[in-house]
């Protein structure tokens, strides 16, 4: 055995492990941290792909250094899996039982996305569809096009075993209501969209969640109680908030109450187009671990020339302190 074989052996698998880390990334579904570690779950499907593509071509010329640098790194394909109408489509024979991340898409979305074009520069047909939660496969879910069924959100004996520990839920009529569901009891990272005041006002608890991405929509039912200051996540570390066209005095104060319930947790808060506390709300005083308070302007849409809509931040830049 030559002294290099020697020394690759010598070192610890972990070690190594960690030293793999670094040139592909971390693990995405093992990151812990800020907002920044958990931004995949807003990234268009073909920016993923092209990205998992690029690490596998690297993960490949490792594996073939030597037989102890392949097994670790066989273990460390982030096996990612886009899966249509009729079933995965890409990468071609991946088995979406064994997937780690799947990306649910309708065809109109994703096929738009791979070729680069423009909406209304395709002619095909969108094609819709629903999946139900114990269809889900993976432990990272994001669905673009496609909606979660909640005429029985109540378990299947066999559905999947593998835990959601990340998923991204676009707007949904009743999306509070789905995360109710206990296969998504073990979620780290959340990303969704809901419609405020919510159409359930039941509490909602998610003991593993550590990331908390929320963007609102005005829910025009009247009568809603739905609110999220009952909402509980012992782990909470990271929540960011775009209030969209819901940013109300009701919103503000329910919003205030939640960063209370999660005051000895968070460290990072995040707000979105604008969105602020009131002025008797101290955030450094009742956020006692808070690292990192950032706000971002509101954006101001008008009609320019042409007719064509525009978005212009306002100045300055978002605080951030």
């Amino acid at each position: 055995m030559s002294s290099l074989a020697l020394v690759v052996h010598r070192m610890p698998v972990e070690m190594w492990r960690d030293i793999f880390h670094l040139c592909l990334g971390l693990a995405q579904v093992d990151t812990q941290g800020w907002l920044l570690a958990y931004d995949f779950l807003r990234v268009e499907t073909t920016q993923i792909t092209r990205a998992y593509q690029i690490k596998e071509q690297i993960r490949a010329k490792l594996s073939l250094v030597c037989r102890l640098w392949r097994d670790i790194l066989a273990e460390m394909d982030d096996g990612i899996v886009v899966s249509g109408p009729d079933g995965p489509v890409w990468p071609p024979n991946r088995s979406i039982e064994q997937a780690k991340h799947v990306i649910y898409s309708d065809n109109f979305s994703y096929y738009l996305m791979r070729l680069g074009k423009q909406p209304w520069a395709f002619g095909g047909t969108r094609t819709r569809f629903t999946v139900t939660v114990d269809q889900l496969n993976g432990a990272i879910v994001q669905l673009e096009g496609v909606e979660i069924a909640t005429a029985d959100l109540s378990p299947f004996p066999h559905a999947p075993t593998v835990n959601i520990k990340a998923l991204y839920l676009p707007n949904m009529e009743n999306s509070v209501q789905v995360l109710l569901h206990p296969r998504f009891q073990h979620l780290v990272a959340l990303n969704f969209h809901a419609r405020y005041p919510f159409n359930v006002s039941d509490p909602l608890s998610l003991p593993s969640l550590r990331c908390l991405v929320l963007k609102l929509w005005t829910n025009y039912k009247a009568d809603l109680r739905g609110t999220f200051s009952n909402w509980t996540f012992p782990n909470l570390s990271a929540f960011e908030l775009n209030p969209g066209a819901a940013y109300t005095e009701r919103m503000r104060a329910d919003v205030e109450g939640f960063l209370l319930v999660h005051a000895e947790t968070l460290e990072e808060v995040v707000f979105k187009d604008g969105f602020q506390v009131s002025d008797a709300f101290d955030v450094h005083k009742s956020l006692g671990r808070l690292r990192m308070y950032t706000i971002h302007p509101r954006l101001e849409i008008y009609r320019g020339y042409g007719g064509i809509l525009a978005a212009v931040e306002d100045w300055p830049p978002p605080d951030s302190y």
